[in-house]
C-alpha cells in the first residue's frame, strides 16, 4: 500500500516539475491512472482496518445502563448527524423521543428534574463575541462566524445554569469532536473537485462518525454522577476546560439581554 502511494506522489511531483502548471499534472496522473493507485490504497485500508481500531481513534461509546423509561427527551437537529445518533440512543433506552426538527420531510415520524445540553465547540476557544455585529452584517467570515456561535453556546449555557440554580433543571455545553457530518455542506470546500478526489477519502480516518461524536452528548445527559452537575462543558465524555472569553458573566448577562429583546421576550 505503502508503495502505490510513494509511486502516486512520484507521477504527480514529476509532471509537475517538467509542466510548472498545476492543472496538467492533475490531468496527467489521471491519465495515467495514479488516481486509481490512490483509490486502490484507500479502498485497502477500508478493508483491513479492524473495527476496534475505529472505535479507538474516534472515541469509545457510552457504555452506561441508565434506562430513560417514563422520560420525555427533546432533541433540536434531530433528522441528521449527532442529533439523529443522540435520539437513536435515547429510543433505545425507552425514553420518549422528541424530535425538534427544522425539515419535517425527514423527521416524520419540561418538567424537573431534567437536563439541557448544548453541542458547543472547542471552536469556541478562537472565538469573540462582536456586540457591535453579532449577526455579521458588515464583516461576514464561516470561520468567525462559527467559533463566535459556539461561544455564544457556552455563554449561554453558563448564564442559563445560573438562572436555574435550585430548580432541578441543569445546564451543560459539550464538544462533540471534529465528526464528519454535513454542517460544512454549503462551505467552498465541499464544492471542489480537488477536495473531493484527494482529501475526503482519507478524512474518515481522522473524523468520528455521528454515532461517535454522540458519545458525550449522550454521557452528559445520562451518567447519574452528573445529576446535579450544571454550567460545565465536557469533551470525550469528561470535563474540560473552557477560553478565558467563556467565562466572562458580563458579556453573558448582556448576551442573553440581547436574545430576550430579539427574541421579543422582554
Amino acid at each position: 500500500m505503502l508503495y502505490l502511494v510513494i509511486q502516486y506522489l512520484k507521477c504527480f511531483v514529476e509532471t509537475l516539475r517538467r509542466t510548472g502548471r498545476w492543472l496538467k499534472p492533475l490531468v496527467r496522473c489521471i491519465k495515467y491512472q495514479c488516481l486509481l493507485k490512490v483509490a486502490t490504497f484507500v479502498g485497502h485500508i477500508s478493508f483491513n482496518c479492524t473495527f476496534n481500531t475505529i472505535e479507538t481513534l474516534g472515541g469509545s461509546k457510552y457504555n452506561g445502563s441508565e434506562s430513560l423509561n417514563g422520560k420525555t427527551v427533546i432533541i433540536t437537529g434531530a433528522n441528521t448527524g449527532i442529533g439523529k445518533e443522540t435520539a437513536l440512543e435515547m429510543a433505545l433506552r425507552h425514553a420518549r423521543v422528541i424530535m425538534a426538527c427544522r425539515d419535517m420531510d425527514k423527521c416524520r415520524e419540561a418538567s424537573a428534574p431534567s437536563r439541557i445540553i448544548n453541542v458547543s465547540s472547542v471552536a469556541h476557544m478562537r472565538g469573540s463575541i462582536n456586540f457591535s455585529d453579532l449577526n455579521g452584517d458588515k464583516n461576514y467570515g464561516e470561520g468567525q462566524a462559527y467559533a463566535q456561535s459556539k461561544l455564544a453556546n457556552i455563554l449561554f449555557t453558563r448564564e442559563l445554569a445560573e438562572r436555574l440554580e435550585g430548580t432541578g433543571v441543569t445546564s451543560n455545553a459539550i464538544h462533540p469532536g471534529i465528526v464528519f457530518t454535513d454542517i460544512g455542506r454549503h462551505m467552498g470546500i465541499n464544492n471542489s473537485w480537488i477536495a473531493k478526489i484527494f482529501l475526503f477519502p482519507l478524512l474518515w480516518l481522522f473524523l468520528k462518525t455521528p454515532r461517535q461524536g454522540a458519545q458525550t452528548t449522550i454521557y452528559a445527559a445520562l451518567n447519574s454522577e452528573l445529576e446535579n452537575v450544571s454550567g460545565k462543558y465536557f469533551s470525550n465524555k469528561a470535563e474540560a476546560e473552557v477560553s478565558e472569553a467563556a467565562q466572562d458573566r458580563a458579556a453573558a448577562k448582556r448576551l442573553w439581554a440581547i436574545s430576550e429583546h430579539w427574541t421579543g421576550l422582554t
